[in-house]
């Protein structure tokens, strides 16, 4: 993860420990192969959430990371990684970037 990003994203899992709710960091950085992996796999169904063109990634960047936890809280902790200026949304709930 990018330097100046990762005080922030440290902050955001915070929350979830103080408050015991699990989670699991599931991607952070990824090389271009691995998004074209990633990618490869979502245009043919295989991935649950949307993966973006290589080339075209955050995770690329070390500008994004994927969170796994409780489905309850994706809408009240994306609303707090927006307020803090983040990228969230719905649609792909478990990315949290910039």
């Amino acid at each position: 993860m990018d330097p100046w990003l990762a005080p922030y994203a440290g902050w955001l899992l915070e929350v979830l420990e103080y408050n015991g709710i699990p989670y699991t960091i599931t991607s952070v950085f990824r090389s271009r192969e691995k998004q074209q992996q990633l990618y490869d796999r979502w245009i043919a169904g295989v991935n649950k959430y949307p993966v973006a063109k290589p080339g075209t990634s955050k995770h690329e960047r070390g500008l994004a990371m994927d969170v796994t936890m409780p489905d309850w809280v994706y809408p009240q902790l994306g609303a707090i990684w927006q307020r803090m200026g983040g990228f969230w949304t719905a649609a792909d709930e478990i990315h949290f970037g910039v």
